[in-house]
């Protein structure tokens, strides 16, 4: 039995009575304007449960009652108002996806909910109040492959055994061990709004499926590094709101996937590549890098200095009375230069033949 009502017009609260439908095996309640709590009856749908109760206006804990569901494989409340812990995960073994995002969830996450939840591939609680270490049992959800940890407060370092994940496509959290660099499979790299005070991840050279890149609002330091030459199908680079310096690497020149470079709000300086994805301002943003200079016009930036034009400027030199001895000379060129002194009478021997 599946139940559908999305995008509709219902309005209310889930009656207690939708634990009758025993052999339910598909709710979906998505991007309606449900209000309320979850009733405790839920418990009774034993099937092999999809739940998706996302985007409306449920709010309160969600009860314990879920926990009792050993067949439920896939639920997502995210969108909505609810509070609290960490829902029980003790009896959802079953669990393969669970999105809790954008809530107001809080607490700590159960340190083994790893080991739990082994069947687990997709798990997203961003945008909520989660607090506390990060569990190192995610090592045991060896076929995960999403994991989104967005816009929390966790602390405290990461221990996992990356080694064990191998399908995992997406890191957004905690500090950054050398393991990640095993994670050959990476997709998407989301690093954004932490503080992660270190130089620039050598790692990452290593990722050459890797397709979107967004590491903003950190504490990165130090130089982007040619290393970075191996992620050809890089699509989008997000690097803005960091410390990073030096000059703008022109590898990026040579990235033909590459859609969006965003390299705000650093220290970078010198000329800025005229060739690729720098030839497009609608895709390239080097807002805050006061030391620029030069690029295509779109760009404003001021004018970079010649360093031939500077080495000429300063030459100066005494024409030599042995000029006068260079009698198959049949062309001189002596303009933009400092040049001090006399053309020796001797000169007119200087003629050409």
């Amino acid at each position: 039995m599946l139940f559908f009502a999305h995008r509709n017009i219902l309005a209310g609260e889930i009656p207690a009575e939708i634990g009758n439908l025993f052999k339910l095996e598909k709710l979906s309640f998505s991007v309606i304007k449900l209000t309320g709590q979850l009733p405790a009856s839920i418990q009774n749908l034993s099937s092999h449960l999809e739940a998706d109760l996302n985007r409306n206006n449920f709010g309160g804990k969600i009860p314990e009652s879920p926990g009792q569901l050993r067949s439920l494989f896939y639920l997502n409340v995210g969108g909505n108002q609810f509070s609290g812990m960490f829902l029980p995960v003790y009896n959802l073994s079953s669990l393969e996806m669970i999105y809790l995002h954008d809530n107001r969830f809080n607490g700590n996450l159960p340190l083994d909910i790893g080991a739990k939840l082994p069947n687990l591939r997709k798990i997203v609680i961003a945008l909520n109040n989660f607090t506390g270490p990060f569990p190192d049992s995610f090592s045991n959800a060896s076929n995960l492959e999403r994991l989104e940890l967005s816009y929390n407060q966790f602390r405290g370092k990461v221990a996992i055994n990356f080694n064990s994940l191998k399908h995992l496509s997406c890191v957004l959290s905690g500090s950054l061990p050398l393991e990640v660099g095993n994670l050959k499979n990476v997709v998407v790299l989301d690093l954004s709004v932490n503080q992660f005070p270190v130089r620039f991840p050598l790692l990452l050279s290593a990722w050459t499926s890797l397709e979107y890149h967004i590491v903003y609002d950190n504490s990165f330091k130090g130089t982007i590094l040619v290393s970075l030459s191996s992620l050809k199908s890089i699509e989008e680079v997000d690097l803005s709101s960091n410390n990073l310096s030096g000059q703008l690497p022109r590898l990026f020149v040579n990235f033909s996937f590459l859609v969006l470079l965003n390299l705000s709000y650093n220290h970078f300086d010198g000329e800025v590549p005229t060739k690729g994805i720098f030839n497009n301002k609608t895709r390239i943003s080097l807002a805050g890098n006061g030391k620029l200079c030069g690029g295509f016009d779109g760009l404003h930036l001021p004018s970079c200095h010649s360093k031939r034009s500077r080495k000429v400027t300063r030459l100066k030199l005494v024409i030599p009375v042995i000029i006068s001895c260079l009698v198959i000379l049949e062309e001189g060129v002596l303009h933009m230069n400092l040049l001090i002194g006399y053309l020796w009478n001797s000169s007119f021997l200087c003629r050409a033949e």
